[in-house]
C-alpha cells in the first residue's frame, strides 16, 4: 500500500513537471512568483525581475503563502522565490510542504532575515537556492537562470 502511495505520489509530480515544461515551451514564458511579506520588496524584486527576463519570464506577486502553495499545486508556478520571516510560520510551511511533497516547483530563497538558523533550517527542508538581501539583480538572475535551467533539464 505504501509503494502505491509513492508511486501515485511520483506520478503526479512527474505530471506536474511535464505541465509546467510543456507550458515554458509553448507559451515560451516562465512562471516565477514571489512571497514576501514586504510588498514594496516583493515589487521591487519583481519588477527587476521582468525587466531582466523579458518577455521570456511572467513574474507575479502573490497575495500569501496559501495562495502560492495553490498556484503551485495547480503547476501555474515554475519558480518560487520566498522571502521567510523568522516568525513567518505560512512562508516557513509553504517551504517545508514543496520539498515534503515532491513538488516540482524550483524554489529560491531570498530573505532580508538571514541568521545561522534560517540557513541551517533551509538545508533540513532540502533548500538548494538560497540568497540574503541586499543583493544586487545582477547577482540574483544567475542563480533565477540556473533554477529554470534545472526545471528545463529535468
Amino acid at each position: 500500500m505504501m509503494r502505491t502511495e509513492a508511486s501515485n505520489e511520483e506520478n503526479a509530480v512527474g505530471r506536474q513537471r511535464a505541465a509546467a515544461l510543456r507550458h515554458a515551451i509553448t507559451m515560451g514564458t516562465w512562471r516565477i512568483q514571489i512571497v514576501d511579506k514586504d510588498r514594496t520588496a516583493a515589487q521591487i524584486t519583481r519588477r527587476g525581475i521582468a525587466c531582466a527576463l523579458g518577455s521570456a519570464a511572467d513574474v507575479r506577486v502573490a497575495l500569501s503563502a496559501n495562495d502560492a502553495w495553490l498556484a503551485c499545486t495547480r503547476g501555474d508556478v515554475d519558480l518560487l522565490i520566498v522571502d521567510p520571516t523568522p516568525n513567518d510560520v505560512a512562508a516557513l510551511g509553504l517551504i517545508r510542504a514543496l520539498r515534503h511533497y515532491r513538488n516540482p516547483v524550483q524554489l529560491l530563497v531570498l530573505t532580508a532575515y538571514d541568521t545561522p538558523g534560517l540557513r541551517s533550517a533551509m538545508r533540513r527542508f532540502g533548500v538548494k537556492s538560497y540568497a540574503a538581501k541586499p543583493i544586487e539583480l545582477r547577482d540574483l538572475l544567475p542563480s533565477i537562470r540556473h533554477q529554470l535551467q534545472e526545471l528545463h533539464d529535468a
